[in-house]
């Protein structure tokens, strides 16, 4: 009797930089201080901010620019000038704090 023959298949792996793109996620876009602000709603999802808030919170102001940096990576700058009580003012940790505070009642607003 004849040894029956062996029949392998291999499949080719696809390539990681083949695979299909993730979908972004929708940005939002939130009306403050007579401005739009667009977030990525998957930040409040992100466990660094979270932390960054909640050292805030816990009294910790140094958090504070890396807590808005980290929301508003491309629009820092513009941020801090409507932090500004009027155009060219330095901005204080009070403005700051309300600012803050202010954007997060809108976008949480059972916090």
């Amino acid at each position: 009797m004849p040894a029956a023959e062996k029949t392998t298949t291999t499949v080719a792996k696809t390539p990681q930089d083949h695979l299909p793109k993730k979908a972004a996620s929708s940005l939002i876009d939130v009306d403050y201080r007579g401005r739009t602000w667009t977030i990525d709603p998957e930040m409040m999802d992100d466990y660094e901010l979270f932390d960054l808030i909640s050292q805030a919170e816990e009294g910790d102001v140094m958090k504070f620019p890396a807590m808005v940096r980290r929301l508003f990576p491309d629009q820092y700058k513009d941020v801090l000038e409507s932090m500004r009580p009027e155009p060219g003012a330095r901005i204080t940790m009070e403005d700051a704090n309300d600012w803050v505070q202010g954007f997060f009642a809108l976008i949480r607003p059972n916090s």
